[in-house]
């Protein structure tokens, strides 16, 4: 289902979805008549905040993490060789 073989993947209907960002937006969206609207777009200076957030969290916050991540996977995989 996704091109690059990978996961997450979403299949609502006819739609695929397959990057996480991408299936977050469209459930919230989808649903933001039920429970709390997390896409605020009925604010035009909530729903920007909500993308700013939305931009840091994939340009800065992710690749750092995805470093420390990747290290604390490394290291355990490394350890269980060794035991």
């Amino acid at each position: 289902m996704n091109p690059f073989g990978q996961v997450p993947v979403l299949q609502d209907d006819d739609l695929t979805l397959f990057e996480s960002r991408a299936i977050t937006a469209y459930i919230a969206e989808k649903h933001r008549d039920k429970g709390t609207d997390l896409t605020r777009h009925e604010d035009s200076k909530e729903a920007a905040i909500v993308k700013i957030c939305s931009e840091v969290e994939a340009h800065q916050f992710n690749p750092a993490i995805s470093t420390v991540t990747h290290q604390l996977i490394d290291r355990r995989a490394a350890s269980r060789r060794i035991s």
